[in-house]
């Protein structure tokens, strides 16, 4: 493992560096990680990296990672708890509609969606930059681990909230080789900043066409809590932990009374993301998903799309 790298990006918030450095205090080695922004510390990390003799390094990085990877099965998305997706669990039931959904499952989810643009859509990335989105979306909420999963309610410090998650994401990352460390943490800044102008274009269209897939997976998933009887609801969250947001009631108003999680999560990301690189590919697919499960689409979207003023290019499969 190399002993000392500094991982530098220039984002809308100024200069984001992530720092690698080893040091020795009589026998013991402790690897550090310390980032800055604008050249003051936010974050210090540090863990012991000694390697127990008659093992392989390689051996116990690998352990070392799968086990902070795995932590994220016990990071239960909030979210679909706090709308009622998970009342009356069974643990019985097969299949169960009431699982609680773990980190996990939704990083495992959107593998599955960046797999299958690339399968139908190869040109939208170079297949190297699929590797590099693939990789980012598997690993993009290890910084979850210490913070947690919150929901995107509008209750959130957003500054608060990426600072956590980025020195999660580099402890998770610290044990891979430097060129992939270097890769994952880079994509990863760029990830929580993907609208800044100063990125190189592909890098761009990575990190926005991973972000949409993020936040739709999110709405696909609550579609499919819908179709197995499982539904979430923001009322939900008033009536039993009193926590409906101003962000929620937007919403609700913004689809003509629909609380479902399914519609109001939708409409978050289309108002957010919708200019995002790639957009109208994936909002196909929660629009197929929407009318399989529903049998039609929201008789709400056109009205808000108009006064949300989102152009019909940004919400239409560029092939129809």
């Amino acid at each position: 493992m190399d002993q000392k790298q500094s991982i530098k990006i220039v984002t809308s918030t100024g200069d984001i560096e992530v720092n690698f450095y080893v040091t020795v205090d009589s026998t013991v080695t402790t690897q550090h990680i310390v980032i800055t922004q604008n050249g003051t510390p936010i974050a210090h990390q540090s863990y012991d990296l000694n390697y127990p003799t008659g093992i392989h390094p390689a051996s116990l990085d690998i352990w070392r990672r799968y086990e902070r990877v795995r932590l994220g099965n016990l990071v239960i998305r909030s979210g679909f708890g706090l709308c009622g997706c998970y009342e009356y669990y069974d643990p019985y039931a097969l299949p169960n509609p009431r699982h609680q959904e773990s980190d996990t499952e939704h990083a495992s989810g959107c593998v599955e969606l960046i797999r299958s643009l690339e399968t139908y859509y190869p040109n939208l990335l170079t297949p190297k930059l699929y590797r590099r989105a693939e990789h980012l979306l598997k690993d993009h909420d290890l910084g979850e681990n210490e913070y947690g999963d919150r929901p995107d309610d509008g209750s959130q410090n957003r500054s608060e909230k990426n600072q956590a998650e980025l020195t999660g994401f580099a402890l998770a990352s610290a044990r891979l080789p430097a060129n992939l460390r270097a890769t994952a943490i880079s994509d990863f800044i760029c990830f929580q900043d993907p609208t800044f102008t100063g990125f190189p274009e592909e890098i761009a269209h990575l990190v926005q066409l991973a972000k949409v897939v993020d936040k739709s997976e999110a709405v696909l998933s609550a579609i499919a809590y819908e179709k197995s009887g499982a539904p979430g609801d923001l009322f939900y969250k008033e009536h039993h932990y009193d926590t409906l947001t101003d962000q929620d009631r937007h919403f609700i108003r913004e689809t003509d009374g629909d609380s479902s999680i399914a519609a109001d999560w939708l409409a978050h990301v289309v108002r957010d993301y919708h200019s995002y690189y790639g957009f109208p590919y994936v909002l196909d697919i929660v629009r197929a998903a929407i009318i399989d499960v529903r049998g039609s689409w929201f008789p709400w979207f056109n009205n808000f799309c108009e006064r949300n003023h989102i152009p019909k290019k940004h919400t239409t499969h560029p092939l129809l």
